[in-house]
């Protein structure tokens, strides 16, 4: 997935106040078990510091001047570098790779992360984004929509039964063999440690019909 920073003023991504705040986060970002790597501006850039600098590695740091920040880009910068900021250098875009693989840890981490982007300078804005992010929220939609979709199913076939029966006891109990094979349905999916995912949710529709 992809974290998205934009700051309020152009430049801002070469200054190198703003860039230890990202250098920070990023350092912590990485420290998540959840996390396998991220890649932003700040790799290539301490990378090409170090290269004209003799490949030193002492100077795989952030320049110290935003002017010297922007020749280093400028003269050892590649075609890339668009996937990771913008011409006017202030907008960032960290690539992220995770090794989350359901819903439910991804969303406890962009949790955690939204909760260290809210440590920055209050001039970066922030925000989560990528296919991985929005496939986790379909599915947490999807799973939530099947809790609302179902009980709206069951009301409505007690309330037939209810009728059809003139009981509203009778229908209660003829409503029980509808959602037995349901709750059997879930109670194996979870018992068996299987995902929740589109596939699996929207079958319970099936087995109601």
């Amino acid at each position: 997935f992809h974290i998205v920073i934009e700051a309020e003023q152009p430049d801002r991504f070469v200054d190198p106040e703003i860039l230890g705040h990202v250098d920070s986060f990023e350092t912590w970002l990485e420290a998540q078990p959840e996390i396998g790597s991220s890649t932003s501006l700040l790799d290539y850039l301490k990378l090409i510091h170090r290269v004209f600098r003799d490949d030193d590695p002492a100077f795989e740091t952030i320049p110290p001047r935003p002017a010297l920040s922007k020749q280093l880009l400028l003269l050892g910068g590649s075609r890339d570098l668009v996937d990771y900021v913008d011409a006017n250098y202030s907008n960032l875009n960290i690539h992220v790779r995770t090794r989350a693989v359901d819903s439910e840890n991804l969303r406890d981490l962009i949790e955690r992360i939204e909760l260290r982007l809210g440590e920055l300078p209050a001039e970066l804005h922030s925000k989560i984004t990528g296919s991985t992010v929005l496939l986790a929220g379909a599915v947490d939609d999807v799973a939530g929509g099947q809790v609302q979709s179902l009980s709206l199913a069951f009301a409505f076939i007690f309330a037939i039964l209810a009728v059809l029966f003139m009981s509203f006891r009778i229908g209660a109990a003829a409503l029980i063999p509808n959602a037995l094979p349901v709750a059997v349905y879930f109670g194996l999916i979870g018992f068996g440690g299987l995902p929740l995912d589109t596939t699996t949710g929207l079958l319970a529709c099936i087995v109601l019909g």
